[in-house]
């Protein structure tokens, strides 16, 4: 079929298949993977030595998924200043340096506090990005019940593993900092556990307010099951480490190589190829946060396994803050909408 100018309009039974193949090439699998990865892990971690195992998914996390999906930031600044030079885009990342370097300051001059608030921002981060892999969930966020339900959500991943092993959760910020656990365990214990009691009440009741669709709600559901028996049956740092890989990291990156902006998929790709080039257009993050890595864990008194680990989590701490800046200031200009 040919326009009146002459220009070949396209054919609609082969756009709806084009769009066919690209669900297909997609796969109906994807949305499903942080929970069957949450019970692959469980499963490990039940029949193998869970101790000896805790470290690794943070080591993994280094060069695939979960470092990378943060040191996309650069890509995601660059698109927040569409008609900016490279070297203009290098200037403007300044105050995300800086809020880097003052999380490490006040990481020096006061462990403590700056651990519980990065508890607290790593709740948040957590459970925005979990509501918003639900259907409308970038406008639910912008509801005080989105809200209320994102932070119940992310609460339940630090909460869980403090109300059952207190002293394990704190270890890794114990190597990090090198300040031991401050409440007595049963004290840390009976603090975390009414604090999970009302994150769960919270995200039952704010979860019905929302009413999001039947099949999100059961995926939704089945996957925070699968989430806490990991978080409750295993070590804290395995079942956080494996979390932070396999369900946030995993779906926040899904998400960035949804994004049209970003274009890390063609037509007809893959998820996962678009997960490739993901990794590849996080290296000028990556390398030097990796690097900054395994200089910190030489300087810790642990296990090398447990050491690189903990300097991962350390990193996190510091760079947390400003990675939820831009999450926040890119989703405000619809750059990461899918």
């Amino acid at each position: 079929m040919t326009t009146l100018q002459g220009v070949t309009s396209p054919n609609p039974i082969a756009l709806a298949s084009s769009k066919g193949a690209n669900r297909t090439s997609d796969g109906a699998l994807v949305p499903y993977i942080p929970t069957l990865a949450c019970a692959l892990a469980l499963t490990i971690a039940t029949i193998a030595d869970a101790e000896a195992l805790a470290p690794w998914p943070w080591i993994i996390a280094l060069v695939f998924i979960g470092m990378p999906h943060g040191a996309m930031d650069w890509q995601v600044h660059r698109r927040t200043m569409p008609f900016a030079t490279t070297r203009q885009c290098i200037v403007a990342l300044r105050p995300y340096i800086l809020w880097m370097f003052a999380s490490l300051i006040l990481l020096v001059v006061a462990p403590v506090l700056t651990c519980l608030a990065f508890f607290v921002l790593t709740a948040v981060h957590f459970g925005r990005a979990d509501i918003r892999d639900l259907p409308g969930g970038s406008d639910l966020l912008d509801r005080p019940v989105g809200q209320a339900l994102a932070w119940s959500r992310g609460a339940l991943v630090l909460a869980i593993p403090f109300s059952v092993d207190p002293v394990g959760a704190w270890q890794p910020f114990a190597i990090v900092t090198g300040v031991e656990l401050l409440l007595p365990p049963s004290i840390a214990e009976a603090f975390a556990t009414s604090v999970l009691t009302v994150t769960a009440l919270s995200m039952a009741v704010t979860f019905a307010l929302t009413r999001p669709r039947a099949t999100s709600s059961r995926r939704f559901l089945i996957e925070t099951a699968a989430a806490c028996a990991l978080l409750s049956l295993t070590p804290p740092l395995f079942a956080v480490g494996c979390y932070f890989l396999f369900v946030h990291a995993f779906k926040h990156s899904t998400r960035l190589v949804r994004s049209p902006s970003l274009r890390l998929k063609d037509e007809g790709e893959t998820v996962l190829q678009g997960l490739a080039r993901l990794h590849k257009a996080a290296t000028p993050f990556t390398v030097p946060a990796v690097i900054c890595v395994l200089a910190w864990a030489t300087l810790l008194v642990a296990p090398w396994a447990v050491a690189i680990a903990s300097a991962s989590i350390g990193f996190y701490i510091i760079s947390t803050l400003p990675h939820e800046l831009l999450d926040h200031r890119a989703g405000r200009l619809e750059i990461l909408r899918a």
